[in-house]
Parts: C-alpha cells; structure tokens; sequence
C-alpha cells in the first residue's frame, strides 16, 4: 500500500525484535494510546507479550 510517495508495510509481530518495537511505538503514544500512561521497561512488555501471544495477533505499520 502507498501513501503519497512512501510505502506503508505492515508487520505481524513475531519476533523479540518486534515485541521491542511494539514497546517503543506504545510508549511514544502512551498519553493517547492507553489507559495506562506510564512508559513501560522492555522487561515489563516481555512479559506482557509472553502471557498474551498465544491469545492475541499484533501487528504494526510503518512507512517505507
């Protein structure tokens, strides 16, 4: 998919690399993004991805 000049590529999310990138896109967004705003460790959303991988498909999108 294109947006104006630039592609946007969408990512499942899979690998530790992945979950680390979902962490920074949520704490960049945290005042928006959630309930809860306080910024979160890699450690904390680890865990957090451990306990939900099997329940949930996450996925983020970036520009090319």
């Amino acid at each position: 998919m294109t947006l104006g000049t630039q592609a946007m590529m969408v990512t499942k999310v899979t690998t530790p690399q992945d979950v680390e990138i979902l962490r920074q896109l949520r704490n960049a967004t945290r005042g928006t993004f959630s309930h809860d705003n306080s910024e979160i460790s890699t450690r904390e959303q680890t865990i957090w991805w451990e306990k939900n991988r099997d329940h949930i498909v996450a996925f983020y999108i970036s520009l090319d």
